[in-house]
């Protein structure tokens, strides 16, 4: 059996599974968009302030918006890096009590069974 889903442009056409993958790539999308906003926000906060460290500040912010991003595109395509990736942030995320550490427990749960490749 064949599905086509489609998620932010993305589609991946293959055998339908678990649904897992589907699950964790939402997270990784959701935190992606959450970074992104903050660094645009800090960004545009300090520029105006004329503030040197502005640009710096807000790159740091926004590496993780990539790294959450990349991984989100993999899980959705069932890449197995990004399934090792998702549960190594989790672990990390286990550490920012009480948001982070119940989104680093939905991570490890969904992406530890593993999907189809």
């Amino acid at each position: 059996m064949s599905d086509a889903l489609a998620m932010g442009g993305v589609q991946w056409t293959g055998p339908r599974d678990n649904g897992y993958g589907d699950k964790v790539a939402r997270v990784h999308r959701a935190l992606a968009v959450v970074y992104a906003l903050l660094a645009l926000g800090i960004f545009a906060t300090m520029w105006s302030d004329a503030t040197a460290g502005a640009p710096w500040l807000a790159l740091i912010i926004g590496l993780p918006a990539i790294l959450h991003g990349a991984i989100a595109v993999g899980a959705f395509k069932r890449q197995g890096w990004s399934r090792v990736a998702s549960i190594i942030v989790g672990v990390l995320m286990l550490a920012g009590f009480p948001i982070g550490t119940i989104l680093g427990i939905y991570l490890i749960r969904y992406a530890s069974p593993g999907w189809q490749e």
